[in-house]
């Protein structure tokens, strides 16, 4: 966090103590995150699309990258969950892995049924 606007008042002064109020905002870091795991998470989803424009000979490269990007992904989710704090509710970074891993994942079931109806 980022701490801004930092005011600091004096309220009472007291027979023997004086009363202060400090003031002050916390605003997040979002380059981080978003160095850490938007980018990377985003350029790996990016390769997994780009398995569709493989040619259609080559269908055992597009299976292997494609489940090697859901693999790394998967391995980036557990590694930036495990560095946030445990919450009762769903966080927003879960949504977004959540959402990556299941279109590589549709992905995944579109190579095969390719190569099913081949």
């Amino acid at each position: 966090y980022i701490i801004n606007d930092i005011t600091a008042t004096k309220l009472t002064s007291d027979s023997l103590f004086d009363k202060f109020q400090v003031e002050f905002t916390l605003s997040r870091r979002y380059d981080r995150i978003v160095l850490v795991v938007f980018v990377p998470s985003t350029m790996i989803l990016c390769i997994g699309l780009s398995t569709l424009f493989i040619k259609m000979s080559l269908q055992q490269v597009r299976l292997i990258v494609a489940l090697t990007t859901l693999l790394v992904l998967y391995t980036l989710s557990v590694q930036t969950s495990s560095t946030l704090p445990t919450t009762a509710y769903i966080k927003m970074i879960d949504i977004w892995f959540f959402f990556c891993i299941s279109l590589l994942f549709v992905i995944i079931l579109l190579h095969v049924f390719i190569e099913y109806c081949d």
